[in-house]
């Protein structure tokens, strides 16, 4: 197993790991984080949430950056400062569109700083709640169209998100977007560049920090990438099973503390 006292920068995705099932920071979550920051350790939050609904998180966190928003397609340094953006290609837009247009699913279409909603629905103000921090605004099939959009998300049952998946996965260029999957409801589409691990070794190239030295924990499909590509991996006991099979360690679930358990696996050793 690789040597966890030598990280320098770990990223944590948010919702089923470090966020409680109420999608709330708990206190033994913060105080495990600061722990980390004040033994020297750089904290990226990683998450399919955009900059405008990480920041809160961040702010109680006493975190400014990095920021690794919308499963990577936007990604912010330490000072908050943008590093890369990624922007799904209108062509791929157009589609997704239209399928949710004559299907009846609910899509969402995230800029940098606004959540866009092309129409209301029963699973729109889900959504909503679970999010609880941004207010979203309908826009039309043209302005998403015209509007640099980092992800387009499709929300739905479960058994329905694999059907639109099958179903789309025919229509698109699978050589320009990036499919993915952060909650059984939830159906993601981003640039081909963009994903977590590109928004982890962006942030660590930016902080002069080797791949060898980065940490990644995560629950669900959109969080692979990441996890292989960091130096020292983990999996909550709440993960998809694929994800526990390619981490290092498989930590309590987040009714555990088990973002805390492994942030304390890189400070046993600098402890000694």
């Amino acid at each position: 197993m690789p040597d966890p006292s030598r990280i320098r920068l770990v990223a944590i995705d948010m919702d089923g790991t470090l966020l409680s099932p109420e999608r709330r920071l708990t206190p033994d979550a913060v105080a495990a984080v600061k722990r980390a920051t004040n033994a020297g350790i750089a904290v990226a939050l990683a998450s399919g949430r955009s900059r405008l609904s990480l920041r809160p998180f961040a702010a109680e966190l006493d975190l400014v950056g990095p920021l690794i928003c919308s499963n990577g397609a936007h990604v912010l340094g330490v000072d908050g400062n943008e590093l890369a953006h990624f922007s799904v290609p209108v062509s791929v837009r157009e589609i997704v569109i239209d399928f949710a247009l004559t299907s009846g699913f609910h899509l969402n279409a995230y800029t940098r700083d606004e959540l866009l909603f092309l129409s209301e629905s029963p699973w729109g103000n889900e959504y909503q709640r679970r999010l609880r921090s941004i207010t979203p605004r309908l826009a039309s099939r043209e302005e998403i169209l015209s509007t640099e959009i980092s992800k387009l998300m499709i929300v739905f049952e479960p058994d329905q998100v694999q059907k639109a998946r099958q179903v789309l996965e025919t229509r698109l260029d699978l050589d320009t977007v990036r499919i993915t999957e952060s909650e059984p409801e939830y159906l993601e589409f981003l640039a081909l560049k963009a994903d977590k691990s590109i928004g982890l070794a962006t942030v660590a190239a930016s902080m002069g920090v080797r791949p060898e030295e980065t940490a990644a924990i995560g629950d669900y499909l959109n969080d692979l990438e990441m996890l292989r590509w960091a130096g020292f991996s983990g999996a909550m006991a709440n993960a998809h099973d694929e994800v526990k099979r390619i981490a290092d360690v498989v930590v309590g679930s987040n009714l555990e503390g088990g973002v805390a358990q492994f942030l304390d696996l890189m400070l046993e050793d600098r402890r000694a």
